[in-house]
C-alpha cells in the first residue's frame, strides 16, 4: 500500500522556490473567480496543481484533504491526482477498456502536464501475465518535472527524446508492434497524417487527443487532427471510431484485415 503525504504532493507537484511567486501570480489573474483568496499563499506551493484549477477548482483542496489515505500503489495516487488535472482524462481510461493494452507507444509526453502518461503507466502497471506491461513514451522536448515523477518506475516505462515520426518509422521498419498507439504531437495536420499512416503499421488501435483541434496558425494545410481523422475514416473504413468526451477525444481500432490502399 502506498500512503499519500504533503511531502509526496509537494515532491512532484509543488512549486520550486523560483515558482511561488509565478503561481501567486497565476492564481490573481487567472483563479480569482474560484480561488478563496485566504488560499493564495497555500495553494502557490502547488504550482503543478493550482495551474489546472481552472478544470477542478478545489483541485489543491481536494488534494491536500487525500493526505494521510492509502492507495494500492503509488501510481494509482499520481492517477487519481491527474484525473482531477485534467478530468478529460478519464476518456483515455474508457479507451483502454476497449483495447486493454499490454504495450503502449505514447507520442507526445505534454512537458511536466503528462496526463496521458499517469493514466498509461497505471494501467501497465497493472497488466499480469509472463510478459508484463510497458510504457514507451516519446517527446521531442525533453523533461522535468515529468521525470522526476516517473523515472522510479523504468521497470515499466522507458522515455526517448526524439521525433515522433522518426521512431514510428523506426518501429514500422523493425517490424515491432503495440497493442496501441497515442498521438499527441504537433496537432498540424501534414504531420499528423504522417504518423497516423506510420501508426497503422504497428499497431491495431491509435487513440488520437484533441480530435477537434483544426490546426496552428501557421500550418503549411489547414484542418489539423480534425481533418486528418475525417479523411482517414473516409480512406480506411476498415477502422472503426470511437468518440470520447464530445469527441475530443478519438479511438481508431482496425477491424478487420486491411484490403483498400496502402496509403493515404
Amino acid at each position: 500500500m502506498f500512503k499519500l503525504t504533503r511531502a509526496w504532493l509537494m515532491e512532484y507537484y509543488g512549486s520550486l522556490p523560483s515558482q511561488v511567486d509565478q503561481t501567486r501570480d497565476w492564481l490573481m489573474k487567472y483563479g480569482r473567480n474560484f480561488t478563496p483568496i485566504d488560499k493564495i499563499e497555500e495553494w502557490s506551493q502547488f504550482k503543478h496543481l493550482s495551474e489546472y484549477s481552472i478544470n477542478t477548482h478545489n483541485i489543491v483542496d481536494d488534494c491536500l484533504g487525500a493526505v494521510g489515505n492509502e492507495y494500492e500503489t503509488e501510481l494509482e495516487a499520481h492517477r487519481l491526482v491527474n484525473l482531477l488535472r485534467v478530468p478529460l482524462a478519464s476518456s483515455y481510461e474508457e479507451a483502454l477498456k476497449i483495447v486493454n493494452p499490454r504495450l503502449i507507444l505514447e507520442l507526445g509526453v505534454g512537458g511536466d502536464s503528462a496526463i496521458s502518461t499517469a493514466i498509461f503507466l497505471r494501467h501497465v502497471e497493472k497488466v499480469t501475465g509472463i510478459v508484463k506491461g510497458q510504457l514507451d513514451s516519446v517527446d521531442i522536448n525533453p523533461l522535468g518535472m515529468t521525470w522526476r515523477r516517473y523515472s522510479p518506475f523504468s521497470d515499466i516505462w522507458t522515455f526517448t527524446q526524439d521525433d515522433a515520426m522518426k521512431i514510428l518509422s523506426l518501429a514500422a521498419d523493425k517490424n515491432i508492434r503495440y497493442d496501441m498507439v497515442f498521438i499527441d504531437t504537433s496537432h498540424s495536420y501534414i504531420p499528423t497524417v504522417v504518423e497516423m499512416f506510420f501508426a497503422s503499421k504497428v499497431s491495431d488501435a491509435i487513440l488520437m487527443d484533441d480530435a477537434t483541434f483544426e490546426g496552428n496558425e501557421n500550418d503549411l494545410e489547414s484542418g489539423g487532427v480534425k481533418r486528418a481523422i475525417e479523411e482517414w475514416c473516409r480512406n480506411y473504413p476498415e477502422w472503426k471510431k470511437t468518440d470520447f468526451w464530445g469527441g475530443a477525444v478519438v479511438l481508431l481500432t482496425k477491424e478487420v484485415p486491411c484490403t483498400g490502399k496502402n496509403e493515404l
